[in-house]
């Protein structure tokens, strides 16, 4: 789902009526056209455009920054040495401007885009870990991505802050489109705080005080209207920090009173809260609960989007988990319902979500088979062997091989002896 980030061409208006819109130069058209994979299409037309040396500074500055913008989204479809080239590009495009045009208040723009680039990336590379959560390479790239988002959005958040007091020095106010750009750029920082919190160990400093942090920035920026989409995506984003502090019980609180609102949420809003609702309910342990709750927004809402096609999948994987314990026949009920889900949502939304939903499951049946300990080993050596560590490798499969004898598993532990000598 999208996190709230708005067209960054609209996030600044000079008092001259800079970035003002005229006709096809507009976020919505290059949004439309990356929305699309033209990608060949969006890059053509702006690095045209940008030759023209007689292009006045807000259009070039504007131009650049969606040609980034585009550069960066084109590098999520690519891999490798490709990818790598593509997010470069993006960085550069950027830098070039900056170098070579005389520092005016259109910098800014370039400047926030140049903390979205690091920040979106480590997002994309954060997602990719969590379908395959033992390959530490991947895990490292995206932490450093999203340590130097979080550099540089809390230097563009001192600058404006520090434009702001000078203005009001001088007894000017500062443009609503200005204070619009510090919102994002806060809310941006919190968003990468939290998703850099995913990455650090449960338990440790390092977790809890980004947390802290991104906690106390959240509150600051959910007082706003109630009725404004902005408070209430933060609304939503503070329930999901409150979850990953632990505290289960505040982190619904929000969601309700979202939900009780009166004119409705728009629908994007609603997605975000459902799945954060989701999320939580997992949390306090009632899959069944977050499972009917769900299912009730799908009779209203038609097809579920892939986040919450996900979610729905560890809903099912709780409800496999309890009736396993409980009756084998129901258990064999709960494990069909979950893999008929799982092929809907290799129809229905395909890609990365259905991939995850489909990883959920091979991990649950994994974990029924050999036993949570062992099914964590086995994943965690698959994932070092083929990121070439190899020493890694072998002592998870040594210590499954002891851990299965122990549980005098003899067929778990023939079978990894075997791997580990191959």
């Amino acid at each position: 789902m999208r996190r709230l980030v708005l067209p960054i061409a609209l996030l600044l208006v000079t008092s001259s009526g800079a970035f003002a819109d005229d006709g096809e130069l507009t976020a919505r058209y290059f949004d439309g056209l990356r929305e699309r994979g033209l990608f060949g299409l969006a890059e053509g037309y702006c690095l045209d455009r940008l030759r023209d040396e007689q292009l006045p500074p807000e259009t070039r500055c504007r131009l650049v920054v969606e040609l980034s913008r585009t550069f960066s989204e084109h590098g999520r479809f690519r891999v490798g040495s490709e990818r790598d080239e593509l997010w470069a590009e993006a960085t550069d495009v950027l830098d070039r401007y900056v170098a070579t045009n005389p520092p005016t208040e259109q910098h800014l723009l370039a400047d926030l885009q140049r903390a979205f680039l690091p920040a979106g990336q480590g997002e994309f590379l954060l997602r990719q870990h969590e379908a395959s959560p033992f390959d530490e390479p991947l895990r490292t790239a995206a932490a450093a991505r999203l340590d130097e988002a979080q550099s540089r959005f809390t230097t563009l958040i001192r600058l404006l802050e520090s434009r702001r007091r000078e203005a009001v020095a001088a007894g000017r106010t500062t443009s609503a489109a200005e204070s619009r750009l510090l919102f994002n750029a806060r809310f941006r920082l919190a968003v990468t705080r939290l998703d850099r919190a995913t990455l650090a160990k449960p338990g440790t400093a390092d977790r809890a005080d980004l947390l802290n942090l991104a906690h106390d920035e959240i509150r600051q920026l959910a007082g706003g209207d109630p009725l404004d989409e902005s408070t209430q995506r933060c609304q939503v984003l503070l329930a999901r920090t409150l979850r990953l502090q632990g505290r289960v019980g505040p982190a619904m609180l929000p969601l309700e009173n979202l939900l009780k609102q009166s004119p409705p949420v728009a629908e994007s809003v609603r997605d975000e809260i459902e799945y954060e609702r989701a999320l939580v309910l997992l949390s306090a342990g009632q899959p069944d609960t977050a499972a009917e709750s769900l299912l009730a927004y799908r009779r209203t809402r038609g097809r579920l989007p892939g986040e919450l096609h996900l979610a729905m999948t560890q809903c099912l994987v709780g409800l496999w988990d309890v009736a396993r314990e409980r009756d084998e026949q129901v258990a064999e009920t709960a494990l069909e319902r979950l893999r008929a889900w799982v092929r809907a949502a290799e129809v229905e939304v395909g890609g990365y979500w259905a991939a995850r939903c489909r990883a959920s499951l091979e991990l649950a049946e994994e974990a029924s088979e050999l036993g949570p300990e062992l099914a964590l080993l086995v994943r965690r050596a698959d994932g070092r062997f083929r990121n070439d560590d190899v020493a890694g490798a072998v002592s998870d499969y040594a210590a499954a091989v002891k851990g299965a004898t122990e549980a005098g598993r003899a067929d778990l532990a023939a079978r990894f002896a075997f791997t580990l000598a191959s």
